[in-house]
């Protein structure tokens, strides 16, 4: 999962805004930037277990790319 420790909370905003999919961010956001569980995430998405956990997957990826792009990775 992303280490966002090492990032000041303000950079993992701006890197938030630079990702295509506003529900992948705030997917991401809720879970590593607000530390929420996975089904409070879920919750807040009005996602199914099953939908959230793939949909998981491609945020991660996603923030992995902007990262990447923005060589913090």
């Amino acid at each position: 999962s992303p280490n966002l420790n090492s990032l000041d909370k303000v950079d993992v905003e701006v890197l938030l805004r630079m990702m295509p999919n506003k529900r992948y961010s705030n997917l991401i956001r809720y879970r590593y930037v607000e530390e929420k569980t996975n089904e409070e995430t879920a919750e807040l998405l009005g996602m199914t277990m099953d939908n959230y956990y793939n949909k998981h997957k491609l945020a991660k990826a996603q923030f992995a790319a902007i990262l990447r792009k923005e060589g913090l990775i």
